[in-house]
C-alpha cells in the first residue's frame, strides 16, 4: 500500500517529524461508515483504509520495524476502526 517503500528524503524526514502525531491518529478510534444515527457518512467509509495508509507510512521508521504486530481493527461494539500502536 502507500508509503511502504518511502525513496524520497524529503518525505523521510515529514514522517519523522510528525511521527507522534500520525501514531495518535492511529490509536484514536475512527468512525468506518455508520453514525449514531443509522446514516452511512460517506467520507468516513474511507477511515480504515486511510488507517492503513497512515501504518504502513509509519512503520518505514526504525522506531516501528515490526508492521505486522500493529494490527488494525474495527471494534464491533461501536464500529470505529483502531491500531494497536505503541507509544515510543
Amino acid at each position: 500500500m502507500a508509503f511502504t517503500d518511502i525513496d524520497n528524503e524529503k518525505t523521510r524526514s515529514l514522517l519523522g517529524q510528525k511521527k507522534e502525531w500520525l501514531v495518535q491518529l492511529l490509536r484514536r478510534g475512527w468512525i468506518t461508515g455508520r453514525l449514531s444515527n443509522g446514516k452511512i457518512s460517506q467520507g468516513d467509509t474511507y477511515n480504515l483504509l486511510f488507517k492503513y495508509i497512515i501504518r504502513n507510512a509509519v512503520c518505514t521508521l526504525p522506531e516501528y520495524p515490526e508492521k505486522e504486530r500493529y494490527r488494525i481493527y474495527v471494534d464491533d461494539a461501536e464500529g470505529r476502526c483502531y491500531c494497536d500502536i505503541p507509544w515510543k
